[in-house]
């Protein structure tokens, strides 16, 4: 009886070590598909020079704006309030005719779902208000179902060659193509056709570059945009932290029957 008993609780204990690794394995494929909210850039990147206007010439149209001092490496974002709007402040690049600005749903670690906002050839400022529905965002009157409310990044698109770049470095192979500001509720900025006003911490400034790395003069002017009640996205548990979580309710469960 005892032997038999003893038995029993061996064959349970493997079965949970079995199922602990099972889910360990699940849990850490979850942890490791999520999109990390931050970029890890040791120091600011600095912007090239141009034969036209700098990023920092532009920036000092808007307000005190530093190109290199008041970088941020945010890279996803989240809304709360289902609202948004994006302004088109700057395009000056060859490619302004085939590029496309717009926001990305972070897809589970899938294909990313990509939603137009601009396109290049429309030219001069313009602001287009996103509204987040329950299946997708509506923007302009086109609605592109995605699971947006998970989070969400920008991208630029070359439509002509179909090359993507994305707020996230890792998307982009480590590359930096984007250059982001958030407003600290203390710096006065005034947008073009917009009233002076404070620039609050739910509005940020990205700044392209819109060629790849290696052929890229970096000097991220190439189109400058103004986003506003967007919040930055907080990270994802630490893939590590989820599969001790599992492995831990599978001991209690183990001991509990055990016990039994």
């Amino acid at each position: 009886m005892v032997r038999a008993k003893k038995e029993s609780m061996r064959r349970s204990t493997r079965r949970l070590i079995a199922l602990a690794a099972s889910l360990g394995g699940a849990l850490l494929v979850a942890g490791t598909a999520s999109a990390a909210a931050i970029n890890d850039r040791a120091n600011p990147i600095i912007p090239g020079p141009s034969s036209e206007a700098t990023l920092q010439q532009l920036l000092d149209t808007l307000g005190p704006i530093n190109a290199i001092d008041d970088q941020s490496n945010v890279a996803l974002w989240d809304n709360n309030s289902g609202v948004a709007n994006a302004t088109l402040l700057f395009e000056i690049a060859g490619n302004q005719n085939i590029n496309e600005f717009g926001m990305y749903a972070l897809n589970g670690g899938g294909n990313p779902i990509l939603a137009p906002i601009f396109a290049g050839h429309e030219g001069g400022v313009i602001t287009r208000q996103i509204k987040f529905t329950t299946d997708g965002v509506e923007i302009d009157g086109d609605e592109i179902m995605g699971d947006f409310a998970d989070g969400f990044g920008f991208y630029l698109k070359n439509t002509k060659t179909d090359t993507i770049f994305y707020t996230e470095d890792d998307k982009n192979g480590g590359a930096v193509q984007a250059l982001v500001y958030q407003g600290d509720n203390e710096t006065e900025i005034e947008l073009p056709t917009f009233a002076p006003g404070t620039f609050d911490d739910d509005e940020w400034i990205i700044a392209w570059e819109d060629l790849p790395m290696a052929n890229a003069d970096n000097d991220f002017q190439d189109l400058i945009v103004h986003l506003s009640n967007i919040h930055a996205l907080e990270d994802v548990p630490e893939p590590t932290a989820a599969l001790l979580l599992g492995i831990g309710i599978l001991g209690v469960a183990g001991t509990r029957r055990a016990r039994r």
